[in-house]
């Protein structure tokens, strides 16, 4: 049996502002991705729709870890994310 599975492994944590905007408005995952095909992210990035779909994951990901450090901006200046 074959398993794959890709790791990605970092210390900084940054939060995408368009993406972030997108999460607050609702969008699903999936929508956002969209919104930001149509923005033209892959171009500018030169990423593919996997990698695109992959970062909004990760992105709408840590926002929901961070949702309550978020409304006290202060103390999340002060955790290790």
């Amino acid at each position: 049996m074959s398993v794959e599975l890709d790791v990605f492994v970092g210390n900084t944590t940054i939060m995408d502002k368009e993406v972030y905007q997108l999460w607050l408005n609702g969008y699903t995952v999936n929508d956002a991705v969209k919104v930001r095909i149509e923005g033209g992210v892959m171009e500018e990035c030169e990423a593919s729709a996997e990698v695109l779909l992959s970062d909004t994951m990760d992105q709408y990901r840590t926002f929901q870890m961070c949702e309550r450090l978020l409304h006290h901006p202060a103390k999340l200046a002060n955790q290790l994310l």
